[in-house]
């Protein structure tokens, strides 16, 4: 059976259902409940913590009537809604004169208050990382740059800088020599404590080394690279990832074809 609620923070009841349904089935499981319910954006420093070379935010779910009250916020912070992606409802706030009219552009009752890591590096560009694990392999999907901080690819600079797009086949091509020695172990042991046959971890890197852990969940669709010249050297890694999903849900070991198909779990 598959697992299709992604979202801990969004799908929270579901989950819980989800688990009581499943706690007599002897079949195989992707993503078992148990293990997506871990993975809420509150649950990141827990996920992290000890893990040498993993720096995570300090990150809490508050009632948005209680924020502006509460007197020991740190500015710059991020505030986020619970259970949007794809920076919808994702701002910074810079000073406490501008904390009111955040909130107030928030839905929902509750908030995610989130401390602002700094993921520049020495040209001031922010670096976002993504790989993907599939049955406890990491897998690099694609690294986005941007001068913005809240770094997404289809916002990021990457179509118009060939600069960029060389940086992140160097990424692809070869993402241990990249990321280094400790950055790979401390994703490794991140992915194993997480414990999901499918996932996708949002990062970046200190000049230390240091992996500045964004996000790690079940939520992150693995979208073909669009069409153009351009991007034919995301397609191998790519493919690469989508073959290891398919075969997942195969269960077969030899190649299966993905037939364009996008899974979300």
């Amino acid at each position: 059976m598959i697992n299709a609620i992604g979202d801990a923070d969004a799908a929270a009841a579901a989950l819980a259902n989800a688990e009581i349904l499943l706690s007599g089935t002897s079949k195989p499981i992707i993503n078992h409940p148990a293990r997506v319910r871990r993975t809420g954006r509150s649950d990141l420093g827990h996920l992290c913590r000890g893990i040498d070379g993993l720096v995570s935010p300090r990150i809490r779910r508050m009632e948005r009537a209680s924020v502006l009250s509460e007197e020991d916020l740190e500015f710059p912070l991020l505030l986020r809604a619970v259970g949007f992606h794809t920076g919808r409802y994702f701002h910074l706030v810079r000073t406490r004169a501008d904390l009111a009219g955040a909130v107030e552009s928030m839905p929902g009752e509750a908030v995610f208050v989130i401390q602002a890591l700094d993921a520049r590096g020495p040209d001031g560009m922010c670096r976002k990382y993504r790989v993907m694990l599939v049955r406890g392999r990491i897998y690099p999907w694609h690294l986005a740059i941007s001068s913005d901080w809240k770094v997404h690819y289809f916002t990021a600079a990457m179509a118009e800088q060939e600069v960029y797009r060389a940086e992140e086949r160097r990424f692809l091509d070869d993402m241990e020599s990249v990321l280094g020695t400790r950055a790979m172990t401390a994703l490794e042991r991140l992915g194993q404590r997480m414990g999901l046959d499918y996932a996708g971890l949002d990062f970046g890197l200190t000049p230390d080394g240091e992996v500045l852990v964004f996000e790690a969940n079940a939520a992150m669709t693995i979208n073909a690279p669009p069409p153009g010249r351009i991007w034919d050297y995301r397609r191998s890694s790519a493919a690469a990832v989508q073959d290891a999903v398919a075969r997942m849900l195969s269960g077969k070991e030899g190649d299966v074809s993905f037939e364009n198909r996008v899974p979300c779990f």
